[in-house]
């Protein structure tokens, strides 16, 4: 099975509201954020140098029907985006949220975005044709903040692989962001 065609099955099990389009080739994935605070700040950004296949889930979207059977609020708050994707041949799962101002809500709705990522992985690996590889999973916070300079030297873990530690990207409203920028 195709990597193309395996993210055709993992869409398949998606509410239709919740799934954004697969996007291929130089085609491009618009990141929105619903909320009123976001507007004119930080409300749009786009993923570009999309090469291969990939699909984007918007957990907001299902506006607080995610979990139903958990307890109120714990997997309520989630992060804009779940992006599943190759980048130079290696699937990754992108766990993306924007934020402008404040980010000390980001790693929760990061951390339950991740779960909800990860049961959406098993769901269709159990129940599709879904094709099960091993996935990176990035934390990914876009902001319009001014960062620290982070030193690194070689040896160093990757930012990004846990949601209290997440890559922080800082863009302008309206920025494009290379896929690399985000999985490296």
């Amino acid at each position: 099975m195709t990597f193309e065609a395996s993210l055709k099955e993992l869409s398949s099990i998606i509410r239709m509201d919740c799934l954004g389009k697969t996007v291929t080739g130089q085609q491009q994935l618009i990141l929105k954020e619903e909320g009123k605070a976001s507007q004119g700040r930080l409300d749009k950004v786009f993923i570009v140098n999309i090469l291969d296949p990939m699909v984007a889930i918007f957990p907001e979207k299902a506006e607080g029907d995610l979990l139903p059977f958990l307890q109120e609020g714990l997997c309520q708050k989630v992060a804009d985006a779940i992006v599943f994707t190759k980048y130079g041949g290696k699937p990754y799962i992108l766990i993306c949220e924007m934020k402008c101002g404040d980010i000390k809500g980001a790693p929760r709705q990061l951390l339950n975005t991740g779960c909800i990522a990860n049961l959406i992985r098993e769901m269709a690996e159990k129940t599709s044709k879904f094709k099960v590889e091993e996935w990176s999973i990035r934390y990914i916070l876009i902001t319009n903040r001014t960062l620290k300079k982070h030193y690194t030297r070689r040896g160093n873990t990757i930012r990004g692989t846990k949601p209290d530690d997440p890559k922080e990207i800082s863009v302008s409203n309206g920025a494009k962001i290379q896929l690399g920028q985000l999985c490296e």
